[in-house]
């Protein structure tokens, strides 16, 4: 039996997920799943017969045999007794699977831009509903399906037709949001904090990026692992087309702390 893994996530609860070891209490993310709660995870699945959990959007899957797919991740696919890193089956994906990870809207880095900063108002965004795809006036139709329409030679008059309650004006807004989204270029410097658990390993995370947070066996490969998880945060936070806050990329570039850059 395949599942949603934020469906099968929800009816365990998270006090129950932790009590196993699936889910992480965290001091700042509420609830993280990382790579100690993988093989606690599979034990579940096969206890409740689930042969796979999968993603909203179907590219991140989990199966009892083990058998994993995580675009995010260094190591992409495999089985989980032939991982390097057990982190690397959950790397980037709290914030799409995992019911529990807290999104902080206070955060400045999830904050909305407010309308007056956003050129598209017809382009609307919604984490609850078409996986957080950018959509037109909040109707079950993606930008990029409007786009793709339009590269494959239809014409305005063709996409209305297949789309009645789209509009003209529609069709121009998602082809301007995806020229912007090429065009864009930018470079971001983040402050980060590291530190050496007692068990040895390293953990680090990024605090004006709400949930990225990595843990590992040497201080490199910990700091290696973020900067690839911010590169995926970053890439979120402005397919959301959220304020990653000036003043705190200011602050970084000032502190003799170790940063973290992303460019996009």
């Amino acid at each position: 039996m395949e599942r949603s893994v934020r469906e099968f996530l929800k009816e365990i609860g998270a006090e129950s997920l932790k009590d196993r070891g699936v889910l992480t209490r965290h001091r700042r993310y509420n609830y993280l799943l990382q790579g100690v709660g993988v093989k606690p995870l599979v034990g579940l699945m096969r206890e409740k017969g689930v042969s796979k959990l999968v993603s909203h959007d179907g590219k991140w899957f989990l199966a009892a045999d083990g058998a994993f797919r995580n675009p995010k991740s260094t190591e992409k696919k495999g089985a989980v007794d032939h991982l390097t890193r057990l982190g690397n089956v959950f790397l980037g994906q709290n914030a799409y699977i995992n019911p529990y990870f807290q999104w902080s809207e206070e955060d400045p880095a999830t904050r909305y831009i407010s309308s007056n900063l956003q050129p598209f108002a017809r382009i609307t965004i919604n984490r609850e509903e078409m996986g957080g795809q950018p959509c037109v006036r909040n109707m079950p139709i993606a930008a990029a399906t409007i786009v793709e329409m339009i590269a494959e030679g239809q014409s305005f008059d063709e996409v209305l037709h297949s789309y009645p309650c789209l509009e003209a004006e529609d069709i121009k807004e998602a082809l301007g949001y995806a020229a912007k989204k090429v065009s864009q270029v930018n470079t971001y410097i983040f402050r980060l904090d590291i530190e050496q658990e007692e068990d040895g390993r390293w953990s680090a995370d990024i605090p004006v990026l709400t949930g990225c947070a990595v843990w590992g066996y040497t201080k490199q490969e910990t700091l290696d692992c973020l900067r690839d998880v911010a590169q995926d945060f970053v890439e979120v936070i402005e397919e959301w087309e959220e304020l990653l806050p000036e003043e705190a990329l200011q602050e970084s570039r000032s502190l003799s702390e170790q940063v973290v850059t992303v460019t996009l």
